[in-house]
């Protein structure tokens, strides 16, 4: 269960990133405020600062957030997407250890290895280190391997008693696989890196339409969405961030296999 390669973004400490961002929106803010006091008289600076939005911050300030709705949908739907491969896997190894219980006392063996399996595909579905995982996923792939050409070697062995435990095995196999796959970013680098971007340049012109009052509600309206950015990075790192789907379905069929 590898983590998304090639990243920058990914590979930073949550807390470092929100903080980073912070800082960028304070710094957009800050300089749109000081481009505004150099190019505005004295007397429209001591003007109330309660004056309505410009039609363009309107604007602008509704396409980020539409920007931001659409990547946090992105980023949630693969986070379903996840929950549902935990659910499928728990299901195909369960189904699996069922055909294995059919032709014992024969696949005793391949049952061991089966528990095996599951333990290592929790270790890596639960470990917050990125290296921890990778190793974790390729030892989960050779006992992947091993099982398959363990029960094709059932199958050749006793074919009347073992006659689905090939196909569920490869069953298994490929949801593991998939969910593998599913472990990576939704939301493409690109497009996150365009809605941050987009976020710095609206809280400068922020700063530079508002002031007084008016230009700490803005500011206090950047830090909400800057948090929501925060959140879809968290969600969008399955095995560092702090949100990850439950493993409950796996502890569970993990709790049946040992309990047979």
């Amino acid at each position: 269960m590898s983590e998304p390669p090639g990243s920058l973004l990914y590979s930073l400490p949550l807390p470092l990133f929100g903080l980073a961002m912070l800082a960028m929106v304070a710094a957009a803010h800050w300089a749109g405020q000081l481009v505004r006091g150099r190019t505005q008289s004295a007397d429209a600076e001591k003007q109330d600062g309660f004056a309505p939005a410009p039609p363009v911050v309107s604007s602008i300030l509704g396409l980020l957030t539409l920007l931001i709705s659409f990547t946090f949908s992105m980023a949630i739907g693969g986070y379903d997407k996840r929950y549902d491969a935990v659910i499928d896997e728990a299901h195909a190894i369960y189904a699996t250890d069922l055909d294995a219980r059919l032709a014992a006392p024969q696949t005793d063996g391949f049952r061991a290895m089966l528990k095996q399996y599951v333990a290592v595909r929790l270790a890596a579905a639960t470990s917050t280190s990125a290296r921890r995982t990778r190793e974790l996923t390729r030892e989960s792939s050779v006992t992947q391997q091993r099982l398959w050409e363990a029960a094709d070697a059932l199958r050749q062995a006793s074919p009347t008693r073992t006659t689905n435990l090939l196909q569920t095995t490869e069953s298994m196999i490929a949801v593991g696989m998939r969910r593998v796959a599913l472990r990576q970013p939704v939301v493409p680098i690109r497009v996150l890196f365009g809605v941050i971007l987009f976020t710095i340049v609206s809280s400068f012109v922020l700063g530079y339409s508002y002031r007084g009052v008016t230009h700490r509600t803005s500011g206090a309206l950047l830090l909400l969405l800057t948090l929501v950015i925060v959140l879809i990075v968290d969600v969008e790192q399955p095995s560092s961030g702090a949100i990850r789907e439950s493993q409950q379905p796996m502890q569970d069929a993990r709790a049946r296999l040992l309990a047979n």
